[in-house]
């Protein structure tokens, strides 16, 4: 399913938004993605770092995030380092710091190239967002980065819903421009193991296509003059003989049954002027 595919990285995504609220909390879906991260890299030339939104955070915002990379993640053989970047609160972040800020530091962060001479790229970024903290214009700004938006949630159709399932309204932009929206059940375990239930659409006909019936329209219908023929008409039209099957059918008949032949002797004189480039000299006659 999509959001499984999302957390074990067969979907590429280069930031994942996870948002939750007071009652709906997504921390444990944020340490899946942790978890899958330190799976799926090589501890040798790989490397997976949290960052956490501490009283430090502001000095290493006003500093350059890039140099604290550099000096947590520096390759011995030279190589570059693949980092993931890790907000367990990015909320505390955004109402420090204006959206415009955050989005910049956001977008510096996956935007570093491979072969940056820093030694390091970004593979992907992900970043908790409490939604009930902030306005829907700080929220639009920050969700129009991200490849991937999860939002927590409860299926409202349920009416005894079960407390160990979760719900996560999918949004997954891929980079042929095709956006995926998809409503999954998951739950997890203490090992942060993820097991997916139902996945469907937003408005939850995914499952079940509806087909319509469609009704044929004749186009002989509703019109000033008949288009149709009787059976004598029909016998009538196919009897009938046009000029190009009249001049096939004499083309036969001399080609089957010649009356004569006729040939054509010619001797040539002396004095003919003959041209060594007449292109009408190959003829037979």
């Amino acid at each position: 399913m999509l959001l499984g595919d999302i957390i074990s990285g067969k979907e590429n995504s280069h930031l994942v938004l996870i948002h939750d609220n007071v009652n709906q909390n997504g921390k444990p879906l944020l340490c899946c993605f942790v978890k899958s991260l330190l799976e799926r890299t090589d501890h040798q030339n790989n490397h997976v770092t949290i960052i956490n939104q501490d009283s430090d955070l502001a000095q290493m915002v006003k500093s350059n995030i890039a140099r604290y990379c550099v000096q947590n993640t520096a390759a011995k053989s030279g190589d570059v380092v693949k980092v993931a970047v890790i907000f367990n609160s990015l909320s505390r972040l955004l109402l420090w710091k204006s959206s415009t800020v955050v989005c910049t530091l956001l977008n510096q962060l996956y935007s570093n190239p491979s072969d940056s001479q820093q030694g390091y790229q970004v593979a992907q970024v992900v970043a908790l967002v409490h939604s009930d903290l902030h306005d829907d214009h700080t929220l639009n700004t920050i969700n129009f980065l991200a490849s991937s938006l999860l939002w927590i949630t409860q299926d409202k159709e349920e009416k005894d819903p079960d407390r160990s399932v979760s719900w996560c309204k999918v949004l997954h932009k891929r980079k042929t421009g095709k956006v995926i929206k998809k409503f999954e059940s998951f739950s997890m375990n203490d090992k942060y193991v993820l097991t997916e239930h139902e996945e469907k659409d937003w408005n939850g006909s995914s499952s079940k296509a509806v087909m319509e019936p469609v009704n044929e329209v004749d186009p002989t219908q509703n019109l000033t003059f008949n288009l149709t023929l009787t059976d004598d008409e029909r016998q009538a039209r196919s009897k009938l003989k046009l000029p190009y099957m009249y001049h096939e059918e004499k083309r036969s008949e001399v080609t089957v049954n010649p009356v004569g032949e006729g040939k054509v002797f010619y001797q040539p004189d002396e004095a003919d002027d003959f041209d060594e480039d007449d292109p009408d000299e190959d003829l037979n006659i």
